[in-house]
C-alpha cells in the first residue's frame, strides 16, 4: 500500500502549534521494499513543528540496540538545538 497522505485521524482531528520541546524521528536503514512506510514518516514528521527524521545506519527495527550510540548522539543534538 502506498501512503499518499495521513489519515486525518491519526493526528486527533488538529494541527499542532510550535512548542520548545525538539522532537526527533528516527528510522531503519532497510531495504526500498519500506519506502512507503519511509514516505509516511517524513510527512509525520512535517506535521510536526521542529522535528526531523534521522536514518540510523546500519539498523533495523531496533535502532537503540544495534546503534545506541548513533541514537544518544541524536538525541543529544536534539536537546542542544531546544
Amino acid at each position: 500500500m502506498r501512503v499518499n497522505s495521513l489519515d486525518p485521524s491519526l493526528v486527533a482531528g488538529y494541527k499542532l502549534e510550535p512548542y520548545d520541546l525538539g522532537t526527533l524521528f528516527t528510522e531503519a536503514e532497510v531495504d526500498a521494499i519500506n519506502a512507503a512506510q519511509w514516505e509516511g514518516q517524513a510527512q509525520w514528521a512535517a506535521s510536526v513543528p521542529g522535528a526531523e527524521v534521522i536514518t540510523v545506519p546500519d539498523t533495523t527495527h531496533y535502532g537503540q540496540n544495534q546503534r545506541p550510540d548513533a541514537v544518544v548522539e541524536a538525541i543529544r543534538q536534539a536537546i542542544a538545538r531546544s
